[in-house]
C-alpha cells in the first residue's frame, strides 16, 4: 500500500483556499493561536487534496461520517487523516482507510493512565520497562492506537481499552481491535517525538514523505 504523508510546522494559511463557511468559522475563533492553527490545518489539507484531485482547494467538499471521520464527497477511493499537536500538523492520504496520529506532550503518570485506559497486556508491557522508558513507550502505544482507530473511522471513542499493540523486533507493527486489525508504521519527528500511520488489514505500508503541499495526481 502506497500512501503520501506530510509532517508540517503550523504556518500561515491562505483564507482564499477555504470555502466561505470555513472562512467564517475561522474568523469567529477569538484565540489567535487557535485561529492560526485552524486556518493552516484546513489550508494545508485542501492544498494537498487539490493536488491529488485536480480541483480548486475551495471547491473540495469535505463532510464527516456519523462518527466524525472526515471524507471528500464524491471521492470514495480517496481517504485521508490528519493530526496536530502543539505547532505540528500531520496529514496522510491513501486509497484505503488510513489514520495518522502525532503527540508532543509527555504524560506525567503514564502507568496510571495505561492501567486506566489500556488493555491489560499493553499495561503489563509498559510496567515491565525501566521507569525512564514509561512515558515514551506510553506515547508510542497511544499514537498507534489513535491512528488505528482513525483508520477504523471511530477515533478514541472506539475504546482504547479494546485495542492491543503487537510488536516485532521491538516496534509496534499492528494494533488489534475487537472487530479488526490494523497495520502500523511508526515514525519519529522533532527529534524523537512519536507518530504512527495505520491502515486496515495486512497491507504493507510504503510511506512517501513529501515536503510540499501540492501533491502529484
Amino acid at each position: 500500500l502506497n500512501v503520501g504523508a506530510w509532517m508540517l510546522r503550523i504556518g500561515e494559511g491562505t483564507p482564499e483556499d477555504l470555502p466561505p463557511a470555513e472562512r467564517l468559522a475561522t474568523v469567529a475563533i477569538e484565540n489567535p493561536v487557535l485561529r492560526r492553527r485552524h486556518l493552516f490545518t484546513r489550508f494545508a489539507l485542501r492544498r494537498v487534496l487539490s493536488g491529488i484531485l485536480g480541483v480548486r482547494p475551495a471547491a473540495i467538499r469535505i463532510s464527516r461520517s456519523e462518527f466524525g471521520k472526515p471524507f471528500v464527497e464524491g471521492a470514495d477511493a480517496l481517504h485521508f487523516s490528519l493530526s496536530h499537536s502543539a505547532d505540528w500538523l500531520a496529514i496522510v492520504v491513501g486509497n484505503v482507510p488510513v489514520g495518522i496520529d502525532v503527540e508532543t506532550r509527555m504524560p506525567r503518570n503514564p502507568l496510571a493512565l495505561a492501567q486506566r485506559f489500556y488493555s491489560h497486556a499493553d499495561f503489563r508491557r509498559l510496567e515491565s520497562l525501566p521507569p525512564h522508558e514509561h512515558a515514551s513507550a506510553f506515547l508510542r502505544q497511544w499514537v498507534a492506537k489513535e491512528a488505528a482507530l482513525k483508520a477504523k473511522g471511530c477515533g478514541i471513542a472506539g475504546a482504547l481499552s479494546e485495542t492491543e499493540c503487537k510488536y516485532h523486533d521491538g516496534k509496534i507493527t499492528e494494533v488489534r481491535c475487537r472487530d479488526g486489525h490494523f497495520a502500523i508504521h511508526e515514525f519519529d519527528f522533532a527529534g524523537g517525538l512519536p507518530g504512527a500511520i495505520s491502515s486496515a488489514g495486512n497491507h504493507r505500508l510504503e510511506i512517501e514523505w513529501r515536503d510540499t503541499l501540492e501533491a502529484q495526481r
